[in-house]
């Protein structure tokens, strides 16, 4: 659990305005879109989008999905987090987003 002085999760929970993740679990808010659009599968989609997502000590884990787009994910604060990708062919990697570059640990991650 992140802890650092005032700021716990109740705190950034709050003063992020971050709601539970219907899908894959956590907690997120959206904090940009882009006002042009596509239509995929008969439901309109923004060209881009940027969230913040908060995994917690008990809400600790992301569902495995598919992604629509690429996603550009980046580490602000708080625990590593370790990525299970799989591609389009059945190949399997793992990734870890942390803010520790010295042992391995990538604060931005892209997620095709």
């Amino acid at each position: 659990m992140v802890n650092i002085g005032a700021m716990n999760k109740e705190a950034i929970i709050r003063q992020l305005q971050l709601q539970p993740h219907p899908n894959e679990g956590g907690f997120f808010t959206r904090t940009d879109q882009s006002a042009n659009a596509i239509r995929q599968a008969d439901v309109e989609r923004r060209l881009a989008t940027a969230i913040y997502y908060l995994l917690t000590d008990d809400n600790p884990v992301g569902f495995m999905h598919r992604n629509r787009s690429d996603i550009v994910h980046c580490h602000h604060l708080g625990g590593a987090i370790r990525y299970i990708l799989v591609d389009e062919h059945g190949n399997r990697e793992e990734r870890i987003l942390g803010s520790n570059i010295l042992q391995g640990e990538q604060p931005q991650l892209v997620v095709k």
